[in-house]
């Protein structure tokens, strides 16, 4: 790979932030068996100044076995999540900013775009501007900047290749 391959990684970094999700259920704030929030971790991505896009699972803040959230909760559960950016370790010092609102989702599609409070000063990630055409011998390299499971930022770049999708369309 260029070297630029690694420099490039760095920047598209610093638009990954770690999203926190408070979990309510009937406008109750759950708690967990300690006491403590339950509160569900993902990873959001920058999408434009003061805007950024996450899967609506995170947001949902629901086991994958249980009914999703209500509409009022799943609404307060975005309006009472933060995103850390530069969490790279644990002892890392992040920036926190609240998120103000969702204002996109699909649970089909498994995305939410949330609008933040404030503007961290990232840059937006680029979309690819074009479809991807998959062939029996398209394998296609994807690599993943991630706070899997909540954890410090995370790269995916082995074992990494696309070899086909579903072909689905957000509704209108």
């Amino acid at each position: 790979l260029d070297f630029r391959f690694l420099a490039t990684g760095t920047q598209v970094g610093l638009s990954v932030a770690r999203i926190s999700v408070p979990r309510f259920s009937s406008g109750v704030a759950v708690k967990t068996e300690t006491g403590s929030p339950w509160i569900a971790l993902g990873t959001a991505w920058m999408l434009a100044p003061q805007f950024m896009i996450t899967n609506h699972h995170v947001i949902n803040a629901r086991l994958a076995n249980e009914a999703p959230a209500a509409p009022e909760d799943f609404k307060r559960q975005a309006q009472e999540s933060f995103v850390e950016f530069d969490f790279d370790s644990a002892d890392s010092v992040t920036v926190q900013i609240k998120v103000a609102s969702v204002i996109a989702s699909s649970k089909d599609l498994d995305y939410a775009i949330v609008r933040l409070q404030s503007d961290p000063g990232r840059r937006s990630l680029r979309l690819r501007p074009s479809r991807i055409e998959f062939t029996p011998a398209t394998y296609l390299p994807v690599n993943i900047i991630q706070h899997p499971r909540g954890l410090p930022k995370r790269i995916a770049v082995r074992n990494n290749l696309l070899t086909g999708a579903e072909a689905r369309s957000a509704e209108r």
